[in-house]
Parts: structure tokens; sequence; C-alpha cells
């Protein structure tokens, strides 16, 4: 067919289309129709060829980015033999090309063979000048060399020499980084490069029932081109560092990749170090992951099917920010992780202090909760989803914590809110307040029980005491409104304050009592007998001799006080037994039964 292409012309003739593809170049293969008496408007005819000729291109400015900055480079080349020179542009196009992007470096060529040559590779790095990069025309005779390259020269000397290759049918040469670079003429893959021109132009053909060469161009809006590329790629053998100079070529970070673009977020990890509701705030220490589409960061796969890391200063990245922040700290900023489909993704670690509005958990305290939330805002243009939710792993040991997750469209903007509820684990509550008041006080109510004064009243009086010293050490909210624990410690004090108070009038018999009762009463009755006693006090012959008149009178008026309780004054310990005791058992049973939704306005 290279050298005779009559029985194609034949065919097309009769009606056959035809299509042909290969690398060499174009002016070589090229199917000339007026030659042999044939019309574009007659024929259905296209030569798809693979664009070698940019991939050399890029070849020689890559060379260049890893290479350059010295004054002279000594380059070799190797190009495949047997096909008349028709695939030497590979190797001459690039050594033009790294001229062109190197301007400041001296090419020179120190040698020049083709794969046919084989024999001459240990003769010509013997008795040559050793280059630094070897241009060869396939990663077959990129190998080759490298294999007797490293049985002839000092390990200092193949450290020193580079080549590249074309085909990338050998992955090894890259993955060892014994290339510097390769062209991947995309003919692995089903429906790429070739394959996938090809198949688009049949289906274009056959869908719109085109039968010609001329119908096509007109539809396509070719001209007179018979000539279709596809694309080929040069892979770097740095290849994170090749898509990160090519992707930051003309990008602009201060612009936005869409008039509104949709960001992904979420937190993740998230510690509550401290809950201080008296103070209304809460620190966390937590993980902002957010994540993006630019499409200015898009790349193909098959150059690279790996995430690039790119500082996030280079890029677009949207403004969030904390309305509800007190205080916070930067701790870590994760480098922006790109994927081959222009997905970005970042996080941050910070610490900070969020303020909460827990006046209204305050009046319940200590069976408080609290609706607290981390607001998470973003800009007029950013639309915010919580696609990667709300993690909390570890919360203030004081507290049980529950989370959900709300967002809010705004004009300027959308706000998500990360929620947490906040309730108090009433075990401390129960241990620290409820138990030892409630002891204190069944104590005190002991003292209804106990015979003797003295010791009642002396139990009372340190339960007061003690009820009074509670109080000062109990933590208290510092809030305005009435709280539950004010309620209880201020129940319990005036119980305490009722016992004592009870068991100092309980008895008509003790000595306290009999004052009190006798200043009021027994001067009257005692001025009534003195008014009876008569002037001359008889002596009684049974009385005894050495028993004084006044002895003997005031014995009488001890029996007859011993006979009788002391007037106006009752028993007062069924009063403490019987309604103090249940009274409070009551009250306690419906505070501490009804504490968590207490509502005291």
């Amino acid at each position: 067919m290279e050298t005779d292409w009559s029985p194609v012309a034949d065919l097309m003739r009769r009606g056959m289309a035809f299509f042909h593809a290969k690398e060499d170049a174009i002016e070589k293969l090229n199917f000339n129709l007026t030659q042999y008496g044939l019309s574009p408007d007659q024929v259905l005819y296209f030569y798809f060829r693979w664009d070698e000729t940019a991939a050399a291109v890029r070849t020689g400015k890559e060379v260049c980015r890893l290479m350059g900055g010295r004054d002279q480079l000594k380059v070799g080349k190797i190009h495949i033999g047997g096909r008349n020179g028709g695939l030497n542009y590979r190797e001459d196009e690039a050594v033009k090309s790294f001229a062109e992007a190197c301007p400041e470096t001296e090419v020179v060529q120190v040698w020049e063979l083709d794969s046919l040559q084989k024999s001459l590779y240990k003769t010509t790095l013997l008795f040559n000048p050793l280059p630094d990069v070897v241009f060869c025309g396939a990663d077959l005779y990129a190998q080759d060399f490298l294999k007797v390259a490293k049985d002839v020269l000092t390990p200092d000397q193949y450290d020193r020499i580079h080549t590249t290759g074309w085909g990338n049918d050998i992955p090894e040469l890259l993955q060892e980084r014994m290339v510097l670079t390769t062209v991947d003429q995309m003919v692995h893959y089903p429906n790429r490069g070739l394959w996938k021109v090809i198949n688009n132009a049949m289906n274009i053909i056959q869908e719109n029932g085109l039968n010609s060469t001329k119908a096509v161009q007109d539809l396509l809006d070719m001209g007179d081109v018979l000539t279709i590329m596809a694309d080929t790629f040069m892979i770097s053998s740095d290849r994170a560092g090749y898509l990160i100079s090519n992707l930051m070529v003309g990008y602009e970070p201060s612009f936005p990749p869409y008039q509104e673009v949709n960001v992904s977020s979420g937190l993740h990890d998230v510690t509550i170090t401290k809950v201080t509701p008296f103070e209304g705030k809460f620190e966390a220490v937590l993980w902002l992951r957010t994540s993006w589409v630019d499409p200015r960061l898009v790349w193909n796969p098959i150059i690279y099917d790996k995430n690039i890391q790119l500082d996030p200063k280079t890029i677009w990245t949207p403004t969030l920010h904390f309305p509800n922040v007190f205080d916070f700290t930067d701790l870590f900023l994760s480098p922006a992780v790109v994927n081959y489909g222009g997905e970005v993704v970042m996080e941050a670690n910070l610490k900070a202090e969020f303020l909460c509005s827990t006046g209204e958990g305050l009046r319940a305290f200590p069976f408080e909760t609290y609706n607290c939330s981390i607001d998470l805002g973003a800009s007029q243009g950013v639309i915010l989803n919580q696609k990667y939710g709300f993690e909390v792993v570890e919360s203030d040991s004081h507290f049980i914590t529950d989370t959900s997750t709300v967002m809010d469209e705004e004009e300027f903007g959308s706000t998500g809110y990360y929620q947490l509820v906040f309730e108090r684990r009433p075990f401390t509550g129960y241990v620290r307040l409820v138990i030892p008041a409630l002891l204190i006080n069944m104590i005190g109510f002991m003292a209804f029980w106990i015979p003797e004064l003295p010791e009642s009243v002396a139990l009372g009086i340190t339960s007061l005491l003690c009820s009074l010293a509670f109080r000062g050490t109990v933590e208290m909210p510092d809030t305005a409104d009435v709280t539950w624990t004010e309620v209880f410690m201020l129940i319990n004090v005036a119980y305490q304050a009722c016992v004592l108070l009870i068991i100092w009038f309980s008895y008509s018999k003790t000595n306290v009592a009999r004052n009190m009762f006798r200043r009021c009463i027994y001067p009257k009755k005692q001025v009534a007998k003195a008014e009876k006693v008569p002037d001359t006090i008889d002596t009684d012959s049974s009385a005894p001799l050495n028993v004084s008149p006044q002895t003997a009178d005031l014995n009488n008026t001890k029996e007859e006080s011993s006979g009788d309780k002391d007037e106006g004054l009752a028993d007062m310990d069924w009063i403490g037994r019987w309604f103090v005791v249940p009274s409070y058992i009551i009250v306690m049973a419906t505070l501490l039964f009804q504490g968590w939704g207490f509502d005291l306005n």
C-alpha cells in the first residue's frame, strides 16, 4: 500500500469506504485522491493519524523542565530503523522543542544511531562523549540502550545519563524513572485516543446518512482536510510535577470556577474538651473537611491516575467562617488534594471556643440541657451542603452529647448548623447535691424521736448548721433567674429550721418551756396563794421535827406541779412526725421526678 494504492482506488470506485491510520509523517502516507481520478464528493475516505508532533513538542518542553538551567546539554538520538526515517521526527522535534523552551542552554548533538545498529551502542558509549540525554524513538530501544550502558559505564556515569521513550508499553521504565518521558499513543484502550475518534466519526456518518468525504467535511467544517487527528499523551517520570506545572499555567486563584460553587463540608473527629455553661461557652478541637469541583484542575487519568497536592494559596478556595466563634487557634491546614476529575479536598484542624446561649438551661441546674451549635458560614456564591456529616468522638465527661445538622440558605450566603445537645449526667447532681442534702435532713428529722431535750436540740442545731454550710459549698450558676438548685437548697434549709423550731417548743415539761410558761402564768398563782397564807403557822405534831415549814411547803409545791402538765403547751412531736417529714418527702419527690423539666416561672 505504501507504494501502490491502485487496489484501494478500485475498491472505492465500487462504493467501498476506506479509512486508514498510521503514525508516519503525513506527507508520506496521505492518499492523493486526484492522482487516481477520484473526487471527495464521489468517495468516502479519511486518514486517521496520531498527533505525535504535538507529543514530541511536549516531550522537549518537559525535558527542559527537568534538565534545564544548565549551560550545555549533550544529546544523543536513537531513531526507529526500517521506516526510511518516517519516524525520525519524534526525536528531532523533541530536541528542537527543548532548544526553544530552554534558549539559555546550548544543545550539542554528540551522536545519532538507529535501532538497527544495536551493536554500535557499546562502542559509541566507550569512544564518544557521554550524552546527558538520549532521545529514543521507542521504549524498547531505550530499554536496550540502558542495559548496554549499565554494563559499560561506571555507576557514576550511569546515574548521570538519561533517556526518553515512546509508546508507554514498558511501564517499569517510568515507574523506576529509567526514562524521563514517554508518549502514550492510546492504542491500548478500547474507547480512547484513536479508537474513540474513529468511533465518533463512524457514528456521525451513520446517524447523518453521509456517503462522501465532501459531505463529512461540510458537516464538520473541515475544509479540504482529509486527516483527522487523535490525541496522544506525553507522560513524565515526574508526573505530579508535570501536571502541576501545566495546570497552573494561566490559573487565577482569585476567581471561583463557577458563579455559584457547591461546597461539601463536614466536621469529624470532634472532641468537646470543656463545656462551661455558666460562661455560655464550650471548647472543641475539630477537623473541618471541605470539597468542591474545579474544572480548571481536570486532567486525563492516563497521564496520572493518582491524586496531587497543591498549595491552597495557589488555587481558589471558598471563604468560610464560624459566626459564633469566641476564640480559635489554627493547628494544621492540609494541602489541597486534587483528583483527575477536578475534585479538591481540604482539611483544617483547629481548636476553638464557641458561644452558646445557656440562660434557659441554667434554670434546671444540675438536671439541665443546653442546645448549642457550631455554625459554619459561607460567603455569597458558595452553597454549602453537609456531605461529610458531623462526628463527635469524645465529649465533656460531665455531659451526654447528641448531634444533628441543619442547613440554612440565606440571601448573602449559606450557613450550616452542626447542632449539639449537652445533657448533664444526673449522677453528679445526685452524688454531690441531692443525696448529701437528703441525708442531712433525714438525720435532722431524727430529733423528733429523741426523748431527751438537750440531745434533740443539739441535733437540730447541728443539722441546720450543716445545711447552711453545705449550701455554701454547692456550685451555683451566676444568673438572675431562680434555679432548681436554689429552690432545692432553700427548701432543705427551711425544713431544718422548722425542725429546730418544733423541738424547741416540743415538751411542756422542759426547763426552757417551764420558765417561759411561769413568766406568763405562775406569778399570778403565787400572788393568789400568798394572800391565803395565815400569819402564824400551826405545827403539826405528826410532822417531822427536823423539817422547816418552808421546806415542807416547797415539797408540797413540787408534788403538786409534778402531777400536772404545764398549761398552754402540748406535745408537738406528732407535728414533726406526721406532717413535716411526709411533706418533705412529697416536696423532694416532686422536685426530683420533675427536675429535668421543672418550670420555675
